[in-house]
């Protein structure tokens, strides 16, 4: 099925109104695409290991192995 919309070239004076992205506009953009799809990765990762049988389980674990040190370090 044929979409009802569909892209056309602008007219040369709207192309005219258009102005591009300023350097800091552009690293706004980009930072944000980035962010996104680290976001993106760190939730898929997140459901995969949630999925796995006593794998949070066994993160939680490693973590506070990795803590215990450190706290009993400083004090």
């Amino acid at each position: 099925m044929m979409s009802k919309f569909f892209l056309t070239p602008l007219s040369p004076s709207c192309a005219d109104l258009i102005e591009p992205p300023t350097a800091a506009q552009g690293d706004t953009i980009v930072r944000s695409a980035l962010h996104q799809a680290d976001e993106r990765a760190v939730a898929e990762v997140a459901a995969r290991l949630a999925q796995a049988e006593g794998c949070t389980r066994r993160l939680d674990a490693l973590a506070e192995l990795h803590r215990a040190p450190h706290q009993h370090a400083g004090g």
